[in-house]
């Protein structure tokens, strides 16, 4: 996550929704104007229940925003982010050698990783990090699949020119619908029901 006493928001930075890109952009306008950054109190993927309580009052005055993903899309990306990025963490060498010996996303889906992990991070679906309980508790809810008109959206809520937002730790790879068959998909939409019921996703959007 990322939160500004200047600005006054709070970004919740769900795995693999484009949250390196927005880190990397609010980064450069805190650089700009010369405002300090703080040791964080809370993990980068912190879930707004654990930010609410460390923030305590302030997070009351905060514009609090996340990004959300289509979650068949997410996890082929996810797949993939093990197989290159994760490299740079020594701690999960041993989780990555795993995920190679299965050998294909297939195998990936149906394992541990694919069935209760979003990266290295336990979780079931995605509203996980933006809900406590049924209710969801940031303000707004932006789309991977929209990314730069829902951005520029972002920048217009904290008042503050329209920010460049590149792409990070991106892959380029094929359609993820060609990674599934009909179980696995099955498997993607009990996981992330929630998310996919509250937003409208489709495997095939």
């Amino acid at each position: 996550m990322c939160y500004s006493p200047f600005l006054k928001y709070v970004f919740i930075h769900i795995p693999k929704c484009a949250g390196s890109s927005i880190h990397r952009a609010l980064g450069v306008l805190h650089a700009q104007r010369s405002w300090p950054v703080g040791k964080p109190k809370y993990h980068k993927h912190a879930k707004a229940t654990k930010v609410r309580e460390v923030l305590g009052p302030a997070w009351n005055e905060c514009f609090k925003f996340a990004f959300i993903r289509n979650p068949w899309d997410l996890m082929v990306s996810s797949y993939h982010w093990w197989l290159t990025y994760a490299e740079i963490f020594p701690a999960l060498h041993k989780d990555i050698a795993r995920i190679r010996e299965m050998g294909s996303f297939s195998v990936f889906i149906r394992s541990e990783f694919g069935r209760s992990m979003l990266n290295e991070h336990r979780g079931g679906d995605l509203t996980e990090w933006i809900s406590d309980g049924d209710e969801i508790i940031v303000d707004f809810i932006a789309r991977y699949e929209t990314l730069n008109e829902d951005w520029s959206k972002v920048c217009r809520a904290l008042k503050v020119p329209p920010l460049p937002l590149g792409r990070e730790n991106q892959v380029v790879r094929q359609d993820y619908r060609g990674f599934y068959d009909d179980e696995s998909r099955e498997l993607v939409a009990n996981r992330f029901r929630r998310t996919i019921e509250l937003f409208g996703y489709r495997f095939d959007c």
